[in-house]
């Protein structure tokens, strides 16, 4: 009889480790699957940083491009300016 207990109890043991592993199997899958979302967003975050500062960057040359373009015009309207008044 206590044999059949035992073996019972091992049985019943048995069963709840399978489950306890296959509980933390799942979860681990699911924080696995949220890990990968979480590189994903943070991959994509990153591509539209880059994405922005080359942008800026170009737009930054931009504007000094037409900064220089401006201040050739000005010097060249002094200079016409100056010519006219002498």
């Amino acid at each position: 009889m206590k044999n059949m207990q035992i073996t019972e109890l091992k049985n019943q043991h048995h069963l709840e480790i399978q489950n306890i592993k296959r509980h933390n199997l799942s979860n681990n899958e699911k924080y696995e699957l949220e890990i990968r979302k979480l590189k994903e967003y943070c991959e994509k975050k990153e591509y539209e940083i880059s994405d922005l500062n080359m942008k800026t960057v170009r737009q930054n040359k931009e504007a000094d491009f037409q900064i220089a373009k401006l201040k050739e015009e000005i010097e060249r309207l002094r200079s016409d300016l100056m010519y006219e008044e002498a």
